[in-house]
């Protein structure tokens, strides 16, 4: 016989039970929609990081050039600050250091592993958008090839001289 051959012969039927048929095409259309979301997560995350990179390669490509030219007799000034993340939008804390018109941030005093920093020559503060509701914050804008907002906060928002004298630093090397 052929291939289905008979109860009877040395070929066993296989009977098809239609419940476990669609239980298992369930479970496969499933998996493969988990999969196809997690590479879409996966790609989001990815895309971010990239645009991210991109953006801090574009600055530090700009501030290399700008050094040259760099205001001078502004204020320094260090200190803790709390920035909006650049990839997520999460604050963190950072150990701030303003010194000839560079802003550099690094994890913390005592790790200065340098997280970023911005050339102020090349941005300007947004008093407009530096929330009205919450006089403690501060928002730079970045330009150049790749413009941006940098947005940063006072560690402690009822310290409003500590702001003040903040937005005067950045001020005095800003466009």
């Amino acid at each position: 016989m052929g291939c289905g051959g008979s109860k009877n012969g040395n070929n066993l039927e296989v009977e098809r039970n239609p419940l476990a048929d669609a239980a298992r095409l369930e479970s496969q259309a499933r998996l493969s929609t988990e999969s196809a979301e997690a590479d879409i997560r996966a790609r989001s995350d990815q895309e971010e990081v990239e645009e991210a990179a991109a953006i801090e390669s574009a600055i530090a490509a700009l501030m290399a050039e700008g050094e040259k030219a760099v205001k001078e007799g502004g204020l320094p000034k260090h200190g803790y600050l709390v920035k909006c993340g650049t990839v997520h939008a999460n604050w963190l804390k950072r150990w701030f250091v303003l010194q000839n018109g560079i802003l550099a941030y690094h994890t913390n005093e005592n790790k200065l592993d340098f997280k970023g920093r911005y050339n102020l020559s090349y941005c300007r503060i947004l008093e407009a958008e530096s929330h009205p509701a919450k006089p403690n914050h501060i928002t730079i804008a970045v330009n150049g090839a790749a413009p941006r907002k940098f947005l940063m906060r006072i560690e402690n928002e009822a310290d409003e001289s500590e702001c003040v004298a903040w937005r005067n630093a950045i001020a005095s090397w800003c466009l």
